[in-house]
């Protein structure tokens, strides 16, 4: 069973359904409702059903029936260039090539039916087509001009040529804008280039020129109007489709509609268009709204209050459109007139809402980084926090950390991370800056092998291999003659040591060398991971295995591994799920979700959880239920002295999992104790206790030298660990540099 979790859009959280319990309880989490609804476009409507494009994982143009919501792919036709469409039918020509004529292939996108109709010699395609026909422009002899328009039909597999229309004399252009079964709207040129619409029915074989208002605008053609609009004009022109040179009755629009808010559609005696009101700015966020204005005078009406740009009329004279109240609740909408003419909505097909496309993400210590849209529609790099023991339910709000352009994200497992931001590698500490550690000159990083707290390696320009120093980024912790595969784990380093097959480690505070231990893997790693006990080596494809440095023995690993605490995490391309590997059992196991086709992961090597995303852009956080290793200090810094009142003791314990609870006692000199400090602030697996040289009742503690020692429970049932001691001098001396 899966549990999900909800995320608003602006990062409040919606009550999780429940799950089952157990260690291996997965929970899924949307991350964040989309600002922006999905994008689709409804691009041909006939009268058994339509075509559309809709955002989704799949991508694919889609027909879709009226009456059975059965849909089928239609991308081989309409995703192809060169192709007209309405009505249902597509049409794409065919040129002419040598002896073999031009001609239209007519695809009906319910049936999947096409009709081919030739394009005769000497005449050129209008653009204009109906189910079995097309209209063409007959070539004067001049070959310069066209004298008249003709429909071409294929009945019982023969062509049929029908003359519709004579052309003014000396037109050079003739092309269709809009058109539907019975007629098309088709602008005609002449030598001086001004064009003229005309409104083509095939039934009475009539080519009529509209109003000379029309002038160079578009023309929206519905069943029983035609309309029009400048841009920023205040009205919108329209005349009756059975009447079309008649003089335009002019409709106003609200006041505000901007000059990009033009016609969009006509219903009945209604005018349709997009409006964005000037007291409701924030409906640009989904989209204007959709309204209609009646065309024999009246007040306008909101008829959805978001809309898509694209509407399409069916042959019955109602009007297609994607809109919604949010962008959380989208739908193909039909409007259609009522029996008083009045517009109404009916949903033909809710879309699935389209979660944040997440493009990366890191995972460290409960804390989830990610990036994905803001509402502003750029790149932001946002942070979950998640439940560290039990189920891994988000915890608190989202928080946006940056919206600069970085990538590939790696954490640090102290609440932060560092990534790649314009070739170098930085930790933001704001919204719009960030920070790094300082190369000599004129060296510069291109490459960071590993990453752990406040350390980072880095692969320089130079050839060299350098430790920077996020808390002391002018000084680097340490500097390493070349590249090599490289492992942090808090303030230990391991790389390859000079005996082939052999890795050492180094202290990076001191630059202190270990020991070499020898792997036994018989050869030069490329790549290396650290885990508190486990070390993953890879040399090449077939040739890895993770180091059990407590027991000193090496495991077979699988290779293009991630390392865990304890276990190994795979994906297994073909099948697009991924793989556990149990370093104590040595099995292999499938992990992801049953039928989950899984986009990308990472594991939290602090919190012990594998993070991966499905197509759906779905965030799954799954704990392994393997055991872990005992929390550990893998990286400090304390102060040796302190003043009570002025200068208080600070710590900094970065440790190797996060804590539920943590303990400070100070004793004095006999054994006794002076003051406890404990809390369950953290950041990542780091705390921070502070001590002002007062006991538990805030009275001043005696100066002198008094000893320190942190505890710490997991929160799983493990109890409290002793895990680091001290000493700190206590008194009026000024506080020492801190490490």
């Amino acid at each position: 069973m899966v549990l999900v979790a909800a995320l608003g859009t602006a990062a409040g959280l919606v009550p999780a359904h429940a799950a089952e319990k157990g260690p291996a309880a997965e929970v899924v989490i949307p991350l964040g409702a989309r600002e922006l609804p999905p994008e689709v476009r409804v691009s041909n409507v006939s009268a058994v059903g339509f075509e559309s494009y809709a955002e989704s994982s799949t991508g694919n143009h889609r027909w879709t029936d009226f009456a059975t919501g059965a849909q089928h792919d239609v991308a081989d036709v309409v995703g192809t260039e060169g192709t007209d469409q309405h009505s249902g039918i597509v049409a794409k020509e065919t040129a002419a090539e040598g002896s073999t004529p031009g001609r239209v292939d007519l695809t009906d996108l319910a049936s999947g039916r096409t009709v081919a109709v030739p394009v005769p010699a000497g005449t050129v395609w209008t653009r204009t087509n109906t189910a079995d026909s097309i209209v063409v422009a007959v070539r004067a002899e001049d070959r310069k001009t066209y004298t008249a328009l003709r429909q071409i039909r294929v009945t019982d597999g023969k062509a049929v040529a029908r003359d519709l229309a004579a052309l003014p004399k000396g037109t050079e252009y003739a092309m269709t804008s809009r058109q539907d079964g019975r007629g098309a709207v088709i602008a005609l040129s002449g030598a001086g280039g001004k064009v003229a619409w005309h409104l083509l029915d095939y039934a009475a074989g009539s080519l009529v020129p509209l109003h000379a208002d029309s002038g160079q605008l578009p023309v929206v053609l519905g069943r029983d109007h035609l309309a029009w609009r400048a841009a920023g004009e205040a009205t919108v022109h329209t005349v009756p489709r059975k009447r079309p040179g008649t003089a335009p009755v002019n409709v106003a629009v609200p006041a505000g509609t901007s000059a990009t808010d033009g016609v969009t559609g006509l219903v009945g005696d209604w005018v349709l268009f997009r409006h964005t009101p000037e007291t409701t700015p924030t409906k640009g966020v989904a989209g204007p709204a959709l309204y209609g204005v009646p065309i024999k005078g009246g007040a306008a009406r909101e008829l959805l209050p978001h809309a898509s740009d694209t509407l399409r009329t069916a042959p019955d004279g109602s009007v297609l459109a994607a809109g919604g109240p949010r962008s959380t609740a989208w739908a193909v909408q039909r409007i259609r007139a009522d029996r008083h003419g009045v517009p109404r909505l009916s949903v033909v097909r809710a879309l699935a809402h389209v979660y944040q496309p997440v493009d990366e993400f890191t995972l460290g210590a409960g804390r989830l980084h990610y990036t994905t849209r803001t509402p502003d529609n750029e790149t932001g790099m946002y942070e979950q926090d998640l439940a560290t023991t039990g189920r891994p339910v988000p915890t608190g709000e989202r928080r946006l950390v940056t919206t600069l352009p970085g990538r590939l994200p790696v954490s640090l497992g102290n609440g932060q991370f560092v990534w790649n931001l314009w070739g170098d590698h930085q930790q933001p500490d704001s919204p719009n800056s960030a920070w790094q550690p300082r190369l000599p000159e004129p060296a510069k990083a291109i490459g960071m092998p590993a990453a752990s707290g406040r350390y980072v390696v880095l692969d320089a320009d130079d050839g060299k291999q350098y430790v920077g120093d996020f808390l002391r980024p002018d000084d680097l912790a340490l500097t390493l003659p070349t590249h090599t595969a490289a492992a942090l784990w808090g303030s230990t380093l391991w790389k390859p040591a000079a005996d082939i097959g052999s890795v050492e480690s180094y202290d990076v505070k001191t630059g202190k060398k270990a020991p070499a231990v020898n792997t036994g893997s018989g050869c030069v790693p490329t790549k290396l991971q650290a885990v508190g006990r486990w070390l993953y080596w890879e040399c090449s494809y077939d040739k890895t295995g993770v180091f059990d440095l407590t027991e000193r023995k090496n495991i077979a690993a699988p290779p293009l591994g991630t390392l865990g605490d304890g276990f190994v995490v795979t994906k297994d391309y073909m099948e697009g799920r991924l793989l556990l590997t149990d370093l104590r059992k040595g099995t292999t196991v499938p992990f992801s979700t049953p039928g989950v086709w899984i986009d990308d992961f990472t594991v939290d090597v602090y919190g012990g959880h594998v993070a991966y995303t499905d197509t759906d852009q779905l965030m799954h956080i799954k704990p392994t239920g393997i055991a872990r290793q005992a929390v550990s200090v893998i990286e400090s810094g304390t102060d040796a002295t302190a003043v009570t009142g002025s200068d208080p003791w600070n710590a900094r314990f970065f440790l190797s999992r996060p804590v539920a609870r943590w303990t400070v006692i100070f004793t004095d000199g006999k054994g006794r104790t002076v003051a406890t400090r404990s809390g369950t602030a953290r950041e990542g697996t780091q705390i921070a206790p502070v001590w002002d040289g007062k006991d538990n009742r805030g009275n001043a503690v005696a100066g002198g030298r008094h000893t320190w020692k942190l505890t710490a429970a997991a929160g799983d049932g493990t109890g409290v660990r002793a895990l680091a001691s001290g000493t700190v001098d206590l008194g009026g001396a000024e506080g020492t540099a801190r490490d």
